[in-house]
């Protein structure tokens, strides 16, 4: 890939971003919270995979 191909690529790969959105504190603090708890269940899921396909392991050894 030629590099005046790639500069142009990552130049429009993003969004431009736009103005600044202001959000309240209230607000900043409820989504943190949110992602937060959503990053916890994202591990949780995890190790649940994990538990359950050594389950699985073990079982098919009998």
């Amino acid at each position: 890939m030629p590099l005046s191909y790639a500069t142009a690529y990552v130049a429009t790969a993003l969004p431009d971003p736009g103005p600044a959105v202001k959000v309240s504190l209230l607000e900043h603090g409820t989504q943190w919270v949110k992602e937060l708890k959503q990053e916890s269940a994202r591990g949780e899921l995890a190790r649940a995979v994990v538990a359950a396909q050594q389950k699985i392991t073990r079982l098919k050894r009998g």
